[in-house]
């Protein structure tokens, strides 16, 4: 029997590397470009263009901040 290949640990990324892969989205690079150089997936920095936009009041309507998203698990953590 084969063995089974074994998952790759999930990396966490900061705040700050996020934005970074953002501004070079924003600097003219295509989002599969910067997820090719990064060894990232492209859904994942497309999400996190995406969700900067609605940070700067910039997406859609209803689509709720980072600070918005966050707020009940902050609130959970306190009680």
């Amino acid at each position: 029997m084969l063995d089974k290949e074994k998952k790759r640990p999930r990396r966490m990324h900061t705040r700050e590397f996020k934005a970074d892969m953002v501004a070079l989205v924003r600097a003219g690079r295509s989002v599969a470009q910067v997820a090719k150089d990064f060894r990232l997936a492209s859904s994942l920095v497309y999400q996190w263009d995406r969700q900067s936009r609605v940070d700067e009041g910039k997406g859609p309507a209803g689509a709720l901040t980072t600070a918005e998203k966050e707020e009940p698990s902050d609130l959970r953590r306190d009680v």
